[in-house]
């Protein structure tokens, strides 16, 4: 979420404070990018893809 105010932030906060959904849909996407970009998997991925560069 990006704010270009400090009303604008407040409202959001607001919103977030009186919408339970709204806070588990946020918490589950966010959590889903992190497993995404900082898994296992995709660390060793990464890890191959330096070792191919450098072989």
């Amino acid at each position: 979420m990006i704010y270009s105010s400090p009303g604008e932030l407040g409202e959001m906060i607001l919103e977030l404070h009186e919408s339970p959904n709204l806070r588990m849909n946020l918490g589950r996407k966010g959590r889903m990018a992190v497993e995404e970009k900082y898994s296992w998997p995709r660390a060793l991925d990464m890890m191959e893809s330096v070792y191919r560069e450098v072989a």
